[in-house]
């Protein structure tokens, strides 16, 4: 039963949304509002249990990512360098896929198709939120903030950042600790690594237990803004998919043509080349689970010297989540203008850095970028609560995204290859 479930659950969200949508519609403007609250409890323990992994996941991913890169001792200089140009490469291809999100949904506006004064009934803490923002925004010049800005970077209070779940100053932090560890001894750096991977393990059995109630909560809080705002709602929606399609399809195209100037690849050639692997990432949404599929796909479609593939495609699995990255991005910004939050130039310059630093070591597995996702959005004012609007259509993108996620790896072993074989 657990995994016909597991293997099913786009299904019962799909489900639990429509479900929602309709009780909602049926409920506006009724008598029997005062149940909504009930209905929207498992959405709002769902939420809770974001909320309560999310900084641990965080810096344990991210911790563990780097670690994981070193763990591999090799008195061949040739893999030092192969790794170091791999960590930038995916560190450049996923600043650009973010870029591109951010671009596309600042000149689309998905998030303004409603009315900006019914957004108010989503969530208590609008007035809040929008105050905060604009008080961020204001006083002196963005011009003068920029150095401040860049220092308050760096978590001069590790403590402080975590219980305050600044999530770019938890990834910073994250990233010195896992560069640290890598300096250090086994035996001093082991009892730090292990805690930390069984804080991550803890993580990733409440994610678990956050995905088999996703149904119910789906389907309360879809029921919950159905009630307040009508259907309204789902024409915003329409332009958010839209908008994360689309930067989904750009960062292929990219891809395509990356792989054309490294290696003369056609772009067509390069779409039926990975074919069957991005039907399996459709299908499975996992870009660890279908790693053999990306593995045989380098080596057999593209080429890729077999020692190559079987050093970046692992790598790529657990830190090149271009796909994940751009949804991230669209969506958190979507959330603020739907909202009426204006994030401001140096908002989304660290944005981008946020997303693409989580990125690091976030698990390739169903689930695992909206935690990431409600991080973020806490880091930038905007009420989590937003997550019921955009999570009904969340497994449908996680497909797309994936197999975006994939398509990357195999452009990584591609240049790689062309670069130290």
């Amino acid at each position: 039963m657990k995994s016909v479930f597991s293997k099913n659950l786009w299904k019962f969200i799909f489900v639990g949304m429509l479900s929602g949508i309709l009780v909602g519609f049926l409920l506006q403007g009724s008598n029997y509002l005062f149940i909504v609250p009930w209905i929207a409890l498992p959405g709002n323990i769902f939420l809770g249990l974001l909320q309560m992994i999310m900084v641990p996941l965080v810096l344990t991913s991210v911790t563990l990512g780097i670690c994981s890169q070193t763990e591999q001792k090799d008195s061949n200089q040739n893999l030092a360098k192969m790794t170091s140009f791999a960590l930038v490469y995916f560190t450049l291809t996923t600043t650009v896929a973010i870029t591109l999100g951010v671009f596309l949904t600042e000149i689309i506006q998905p998030g303004k198709v409603l009315d900006p004064a019914t957004i108010q009934s989503l969530n208590i803490d609008y007035e809040k939120a929008t105050l905060s923002t604009q008080e961020s925004i204001s006083s002196s010049s963005l011009s003068n903030k920029i150095p401040e800005q860049i220092l308050n970077i760096l978590p001069k209070n590790p403590l402080q950042a975590l219980t305050q779940a600044n999530m770019l100053s938890i990834v910073v932090f994250s990233l010195i600790l896992g560069i640290a560890l890598t300096k250090m001894e086994d035996a001093k750096s082991k009892p730090i690594r292990d805690l930390f991977q069984s804080i991550q393990d803890f993580t990733m059995i409440v994610v678990d237990w956050a995905l088999k109630i996703s149904p119910f909560a789906v389907f309360g809080l879809m029921a919950q803004a159905i009630s307040k705002l009508g259907l309204d709602l789902l024409s915003g929606l329409a332009y958010y998919v839209g908008t994360v399609v689309s930067g989904l399809i750009l960062v292929f195209l990219f891809y395509s043509m990356v792989c054309y100037l490294f290696a003369k690849v056609n772009p067509i050639q390069f779409f039926l080349n990975c074919k069957e692997l991005l039907i399996l990432a459709l299908s499975t949404s996992s870009s660890v689970s279908i790693m053999p599929i990306t593995l045989e796909t380098s080596i057999f479609k593209f080429k890729v010297n077999k020692r190559i593939a079987e050093f970046i495609v692992p790598l790529g699995a657990t830190i090149n989540m271009d796909g994940t990255a751009i949804y991230q991005g669209i969506a958190t910004i979507f959330l603020a203008q739907l909202y009426g939050i204006d994030l401001h130039f140096l908002e989304l310059v660290s944005l981008v850095a946020t997303v693409t630093a989580a990125s690091i070591g976030t698990a390739g597995t169903p689930g695992v970028g909206i935690v990431i996702l409600s991080g973020i959005l806490s880091s930038f004012g905007i009420p989590i609560e937003g997550i019921a609007v955009i999570f009904g259509v969340d497994r449908f993108l996680d497909m797309i995204r994936t197999a975006v996620n994939v398509s990357g790896d195999v452009t990584a072993t591609v240049v790689t290859n062309r670069i130290f074989s």
